[in-house]
């Protein structure tokens, strides 16, 4: 997903279609220090498009958009409360390298009532 604003709205419709005990399995990227895609990104900053143009690569594939929003456990937490989503647990994804994707697993938090 290609930003915090897109996975705060996909949880928020997450939220408005799960039955109150229903349970929501998330597959989300969650990038270590030195993961692949950081790496680039980080590269990306300190070379020009104009030398990666001259190696051969397309700039859209150093495009943060394509790469998609890391997020921590942190952020994870922080959107899924401003989603009224509550956390059951994390995996780890086994299927990918370390510290690079989670499993979150969420159910709905009752909505506040307004009078």
């Amino acid at each position: 997903m290609p930003s915090y604003e897109v996975i705060l709205n996909n949880l928020q419709d997450i939220h408005k279609v799960l039955k109150s005990k229903g349970v929501a399995f998330i597959h989300l990227r969650t990038e270590s220090l030195f993961s692949p895609n950081t790496v680039k990104k980080t590269l990306k900053r300190i070379i020009p498009n104009s030398i990666w143009t001259t190696l051969g690569f397309k700039p859209f594939t150093f495009d943060d958009t394509w790469t998609g929003t890391s997020l921590t456990r942190k952020n994870i937490q922080q959107l899924c409360t401003s989603a009224n989503l509550k956390i059951l647990q994390f995996i780890d994804d086994p299927t990918h390298s370390p510290g690079t994707r989670i499993f979150l697993v969420a159910t709905p938090m009752p909505l506040p009532i307004t009078s």
